[in-house]
C-alpha cells in the first residue's frame, strides 16, 4: 500500500499535456485502437472493443478504462507488444487524475 500511495502522489505532481498523451497513444496504442488499425491482427476490421483513439476526445472518453487497463493492471498494450514504458503509464495516470480533479 505504501508503494501505491507513493506512486499516486508522484503521478499527481506531473503535468502532462494532451499533446504528450497523443504522442504516447500514437506510438503505443494506435496500431490497434484506430478507425483504421495497422496491426496485422486487425486489418480491415474495427478496432478492438470498438475503441479508437484517433483524437484526444476519444482518449478522454475512455480515460477510466485506460486508467484500469493501462495504468493499474498493465494489460494494455496487449502483451506490452509496443513496449510501453512505466514512465508513459505514469503520464497517463497523472493526466487522468488531473482531469478528474479539474472536473470536480
Amino acid at each position: 500500500m505504501v508503494i501505491l500511495a507513493e506512486h499516486t502522489a508522484w503521478a499527481s505532481c506531473l503535468v502532462v499535456s494532451d499533446d504528450e498523451i497523443m504522442q504516447i497513444v500514437n506510438k503505443r496504442c494506435a496500431t490497434c485502437h484506430s478507425q483504421n488499425p495497422t496491426h496485422t491482427m486487425f486489418l480491415n476490421q474495427p478496432p478492438p472493443k470498438e475503441l479508437a483513439f484517433d483524437s484526444i476526445e476519444e482518449v478522454r472518453q475512455a480515460a477510466d478504462r485506460i486508467l484500469v487497463q493501462v495504468v493499474q493492471l498493465k494489460r494494455m498494450p496487449l502483451g506490452n507488444e509496443t513496449a510501453m514504458e512505466d514512465e508513459e503509464r505514469e503520464k497517463f495516470s497523472a493526466w487522468i487524475t488531473a482531469r478528474k480533479a479539474a472536473n470536480r
